[in-house]
């Protein structure tokens, strides 16, 4: 995969990526290929991690250590749906946090799509990852029967998570007036099942966002109509 969508000003770090090929290699003595491609997946997510709670965007130069990390991992473990999709969510900042011109944002979205699709491919009930593929196709303007199809994967297979939960919220209300009934129901349920949990307030906070609040005043039962109305 390409990576000079990037802003450029950075020199690679020659010697990092060689540091870390050769802790790969020596790791292969003690736990065989499938504990090196961990070791490159854990240094990825260690500063994946990193940037999601800054307010600031890596160098150049760490991304490119960073995704040469994962990309070999995955070389090493093709068939890990978790490598691919913390490629895709790589990807997915990416386009977000660090492009200088708009027009760099599609062909960056398109490989995190690319992803997202090898992971639900590997791990057909992972409902994170059939809810992050549709994340990836709103963004990209995708509402297709693609995109339904991912949300209500995403809802079979992950109504219980709180990460699915959020997503599939956000999903529904920002494009509720093109959603079917039988849609709706299903997302409704979600949303109920989300305004009792402990996440409430993340809930209320998309809701009211997209200007639904009223519309869900009205269609909501009690005691969930209560928790987002009475907020």
């Amino acid at each position: 995969m390409a990576d000079t969508h990037i802003k450029p000003g950075f020199a690679s770090h020659r010697l990092g990526i060689i540091a870390l090929i050769a802790l790969m290699i020596f790791a292969v003595f003690y736990a065989g290929t499938w504990g090196v491609a961990s070791v490159g997946h854990a240094f990825t997510m260690w500063h994946f991690e990193s940037w999601l709670k800054s307010t600031n965007t890596p160098e150049v130069r760490t991304w490119k250590l960073a995704h040469e990390a994962l990309r070999w991992s995955i070389k090493l473990d093709e068939n890990n749906a978790d490598y691919r999709n913390d490629m895709g969510r790589f990807y997915e900042y990416t386009a977000i946090h660090m492009i200088e011109h708009e027009s760099q944002e599609k062909p960056l979205l398109e490989i995190s799509r690319s992803y997202f699709h090898d992971a639900v491919r590997l791990r057909p009930s992972w409902g994170l990852a059939w809810a992050n593929l549709a994340l990836i196709e709103h963004r990209m303007g995708i509402h297709d029967e693609s995109f339904y199809q991912s949300m209500l994967r995403a809802i079979e297979f992950g109504a219980s998570v709180p990460a699915v939960q959020l997503t599939i919220t956000e999903l529904a209300v920002a494009n509720w007036r093109q959603m079917t009934v039988p849609m709706r129901k299903k997302v409704l349920l979600v949303i109920r099942v989300g305004l009792k949990s402990p996440w409430k307030g993340d809930f209320v906070k998309i809701i009211v966002h997209y200007g639904m609040a009223p519309y869900f005043c009205l269609v909501l039962p009690s005691p969930e109509r209560d928790r987002l109305c009475n907020s």
